[in-house]
């Protein structure tokens, strides 16, 4: 019996509003469409897609949904992510023929309802992987078995896998990392998936700052103990100068 795999998510306020932001956006995807897979790319390199799809993966299974997050990365070296395997039930592994069914590659992990597809080796021709019709297959079982699917794929301005993929899911975003993608990067990505715009549901600005996530949501931490404690004394001070 295969071990849970342990996984890390990132434990922080400002995050956690933001993970959760995405989440109801995709719940409300799910209740008003139907939709339950949601594929997650950049628009450039380094935009942190992978970081923000697993947290979106956790939330949701922490949420009480069956999650399973399928990582579709087949150009980066194993040893380079977060998860490693030296077995080769993986995604390349099956969709290459050397293990048979699909069940063998699903690992459970250490987060309760959160499923995990490891996607292997870095291969040499990951796009005749990816348009195999075991990909197919795939994605219409995991949509048998689980509430939400999430698939994480290389940025589309470095190559074009997500491209072979989104006709196998409800939605896609774009992950875009602030002061570092560039606005060229992300209309060539929009371009690049324009026979697809009718599954396109946001992008996601990561990596803000501070002071850029407060000036978008002003009142982000109005739930914190410290916010409140603050206003709470601001009131008490105001009621005082009343009386006067």
């Amino acid at each position: 019996m295969k071990e849970r795999l342990n996984i890390y998510p990132v434990r922080n306020g400002i995050l956690n509003d933001a993970i959760d932001r995405i989440v109801v956006k995709l719940h409300g995807q799910k209740k008003k469409y139907g939709a339950k897979s949601f594929l997650f790319t950049g628009a450039g390199a380094n935009g942190g897609t992978t970081t923000v799809a697993i947290n979106t993966a956790i939330a949701l299974a922490e949420a009480g949904w069956k999650t399973v997050f399928v990582d579709c990365d087949l150009r980066k070296d194993q040893q380079f992510k977060r998860i490693t395997t030296d077995e080769v039930t993986t995604l390349s592994g099956y969709i290459s023929g050397k293990v048979s069914g699909s069940g063998s590659i699903v690992n459970k992990t250490d987060v309760e309802n959160l499923d995990y597809i490891i996607a292997g080796d870095k291969c040499e021709n990951p796009v005749r992987l990816l348009s195999n019709y075991k990909m197919e297959t795939l994605m219409v079982e995991l949509g048998e078995k689980y509430d939400f699917i999430i698939i994480d794929t290389p940025s589309v301005g470095v190559c074009n896998d997500a491209e072979l993929l989104i006709p196998f899911v409800n939605a896609y975003m774009f992950v875009v990392r602030m002061n570092e993608t560039k606005r060229r990067q992300l209309v060539d990505a929009r371009i690049a998936l324009a026979d697809y715009e009718d599954k396109f549901i946001g992008i996601i600005a990561n990596r803000l700052e501070l002071f850029q996530y407060k000036g978008m949501i002003r009142d982000f931490d109005y739930f914190s103990n410290g916010s409140l404690a603050k206003k709470r004394k601001m009131a008490m001070i105001k009621k005082g100068g009343q009386k006067k």
